[in-house]
């Protein structure tokens, strides 16, 4: 109950403040921090002259690494034992709120998709060009207002899977180091993964590991997206139809549901890092997304993030969940 209470906790202190910017800029945040630990890890390991074998066990054991390292002083703090009594439950919450927190999002989303709306709407290009690299949206097929329009709105996309479901999802399975652990691994892959240009084989350990730990939380993320919009069944049918066309195994769930959702189109063939384009039209035949649906899909991110927010707070009151909830799991994982 007391894990529930501590995510939930965690989403409004995010909701609230974010990552304060004064905070940001006396001590930085866990996820630079642990992207200044890859990148240096990987200049040194990933070497030119070693053969494809070496470089992708290589890659593998850097990215278990980096995940043990990340996630082990979350599993020390939270086993702090706190002192017994009436507020040993609240402390614990808050111990469980203040460790999850860093690893939440849904301000920021909402602050830079707002950011890269409006300059898509004053007809800034480049200033939404870097509003939607900061987001993490793929480089577009073309570089107009559509096309900016649609890699907003992709990076949105998986923003709500990567930024708000996911977090949740691994805090709700293994506490915070769930969470911080799940947070390496996305970054892991976004600067290492085999998707990144001269990582092809020294990051196929880090975009495997990524695909199965964003492989659940891809699909509530597209299922809870389907829900919160006024094309609910369009979103669901569109999803069930489209998903599989996106050259990622797991994004085109979200980014699917949303084209259903804004009667969109997203995607689209792109560059792949051979050079040669992959990629389909997901909900092809609808138009191109105007800036304002960056409005419509922020809106739904948040109605997601309140609908997760309160299946953990019925979930902890009736239920109980928490760590010995999933017990039965790492039964099952220790036994194989």
């Amino acid at each position: 109950m007391t894990l529930c209470f501590g995510i939930v906790l965690a989403m409004l202190i995010d909701a609230l403040i974010g990552w304060p910017t004064k905070l940001h800029r006396a001590i930085g945040h866990p996820a630079t921090w642990i992207g200044a630990l890859v990148t240096l890890e990987g200049r040194s390991l990933n070497s030119a002259g070693a053969s494809e074998g070496a470089l992708r066990l290589k890659g593998l054991l850097m990215a278990v690494l980096v995940v043990a390292l990340i996630a082990a002083p979350f599993v020390a703090l939270d086993q702090i034992a706190l002192p017994q009594g009436a507020l040993a439950v609240w402390g614990e919450v808050l111990l469980t709120a203040v460790l999850i927190w860093p690893f939440l999002s849904t301000r920021w989303l909402w602050r830079q998709g707002s950011a890269a709306e409006a300059a898509l709407t004053r007809g800034d290009l480049e200033e939404a060009a870097a509003q939607i690299d900061a987001l993490g949206g793929d480089k577009p097929g073309s570089e107009d207002e559509a096309g900016l329009t649609r890699s907003s709105l992709e990076g949105l996309a998986a923003g709500t899977s990567n930024r708000v479901v996911g977090p949740v999802f691994w805090a709700l399975l293994l506490g915070p180091a769930g969470a911080a652990g799940y947070t390496a691994v996305l970054i892991l892959d976004r600067l290492v993964g085999a998707r990144v240009n001269g990582h092809q084989h020294f990051g196929f350990g880090a975009s495997a590991i990524n695909d199965v730990v964003t492989s659940l939380p891809a699909r509530l993320a597209g299922f809870f997206l389907c829900l919160v919009g006024s094309r609910s069944l369009t979103a669901f049918e569109t999803m069930v139809r489209d998903r599989k066309k996106h050259p990622h195994p797991n994004a085109g769930w979200t980014e699917a549901a949303l084209a259903g959702q804004l009667d969109c189109r997203l995607a689209g063939p792109r560059e792949a890092v051979d050079g040669r384009a992959k990629g389909e039209w997901l909900n092809e035949d609808a138009p191109d997304p105007l800036p304002d649906a960056i409005s419509s899909t922020l809106v739904m991110i948040r109605r997601v993030a309140v609908m997760v927010a309160f299946m953990l707070v019925i979930g902890g009151a009736i239920f109980g969940f928490g760590p010995e909830a999933f017990t039965w799991i790492r039964e099952a994982m220790t036994e194989t």
